[in-house]
């Protein structure tokens, strides 16, 4: 695109997403390529192409935008929950978009532990440790690791096969379950408790999931779901969601909740049936879920991270990340607060409810946007990997 004499804003600001988009697009040659940069998304941090969405929405809002207030628009209002899913209503808006607060170092007195050659992902603690992978992104051989409540030392590794990388493992009933793929095909890895592989659930499309002891749910293709049982390996269920791209599943209150990337959706299905009892539409690619007893959190491809009301899916509070440029990876505390992850090296306290920052905190040292990471809190500690460098900080609660 060659640019004019005398340039428009849109003009101006169309060719500057035009750059944009040249800089952060890959170069794909291949399948291989393609697949791997697919496995990236959910956790790699990179700018997101919802600029380009944006961008392309914004230039009908520049002439308008110097004389005319405009609201901005949160997508439809949730779908009542019921027996089945009902039809659209009414946009809903809000008056106020808070940014999480700029971070700031722990105090001197907080003895942070810092553990090398740790896990890439840290995802969850269940059965007296920590879980998190290797990043196997750049080899054939992933690695489960099980690490220290205390985060002082590593309690075992555990060498798989596969080239999936970034996508977190998920409790499942009696088991930890790893996205793995080889040559042969994708699956679910299961390891017991004590670190060990005890078997495996052969599927289309090994992606995302969630459960809890009673068992759980597990992408199995493009648009289709298994429920897994106790054991975390029996099947007793699938699900089809007809139109939609699997992004993300999360588990709580009864309910799966299903990131929908095609429809830009939030999916709620019944936890026991796999029935739908309703959705809500976004207006933005959601990116990751987490469920908490306050809320249901939606981190989008457009660097933000939004609160649903569990009960009537409302679209109630949203905020915006202090490093822009990264997508929000959130984990919730046993207390129901929420702990996002906006960039590289930073984690923040937000009130459940309002999405208020309560305390943000710089772990250690921001290099960019990218990065692979994530967070785990329990009763009293807070865990953050630095998938980079394979190092996992972690300081006490108090």
């Amino acid at each position: 695109m060659n640019a004019p004499e005398n340039p428009t804003t849109a003009e101006l600001l169309v060719e500057a997403l035009r750059v944009e988009a040249e800089r952060i697009m890959p170069t794909i040659d291949d399948e291989q390529q393609l697949a791997r940069f697919q496995a990236h998304l959910p956790w790699r941090r990179r700018r997101a192409m919802a600029l380009i969405a944006v961008g392309v929405a914004a230039t009908a809002v520049v002439a308008v935008a110097a004389t005319v207030a405009v609201t901005r628009n949160l997508g439809s209002a949730a779908q009542p929950v019921g027996p089945g899913p009902s039809s659209a209503t009414s946009p809903a808006t809000v008056d106020a978009e808070p940014t999480v607060a700029a971070p700031s170092p722990l105090p001197g007195s907080v003895k942070v532990a810092r553990l090398a050659n740790g896990p890439a992902i840290v995802a969850f603690d269940a059965f007296g440790a920590v879980w998190g992978l290797a990043d196997p992104r750049d080899a054939s051989t992933g690695r489960v690791f099980r690490v220290a409540l205390d985060g002082s030392r590593v309690l075992s590794r555990t060498s798989y096969a596969s080239t999936i990388a970034d996508l977190p493992p998920f409790r499942v009933g009696n088991v930890v379950l790893v996205p793995a793929k080889t040559a042969a095909g994708q699956s679910y890895l299961a390891f017991g408790p004590d670190g060990r592989q005890v078997g495996a659930i052969p599927v289309q499309t090994a992606g995302s999931g969630a459960g809890d002891a009673s068992g759980g749910w597990a992408q199995s293709g493009p648009n289709t779901l298994v429920h897994l049982g106790t054991s975390g390996t029996d099947v007793v269920g699938h699900v089809t969601l007809a139109g939609a791209l699997i992004a993300t599943v999360a588990v709580g209150g009864g309910s799966v909740w299903v990131g929908d990337s095609t429809g830009m959706d939030v999916i709620r299905l019944d936890a026991r049936t796999g029935d739908e009892q309703g959705r809500v539409h976004l207006n933005e690619i959601p990116q990751q879920l987490a469920w908490g007893p306050h809320g249901v959190y939606v981190g989008t491809q457009s660097y933000t991270l939004i609160r649903l009301d569990p009960t009537t899916l409302a679209r109630t509070a949203e905020t915006i990340g202090d490093y822009q440029g990264s997508w929000f990876v959130s984990t919730i505390a046993p207390d129901g607060t929420v702990w996002a992850e906006d960039a590289q090296g930073t984690i923040a306290q937000l009130d459940p409810t309002t999405l208020q920052t309560m305390r943000s905190i710089q772990l250690f040292e921001t290099l960019g946007a990218g990065g692979t990471f994530g967070s785990v809190v329990t009763q009293n500690r807070v865990f953050k990997s630095d998938g980079d460098r394979a190092v996992l900080y972690s300081f006490p609660l108090e």
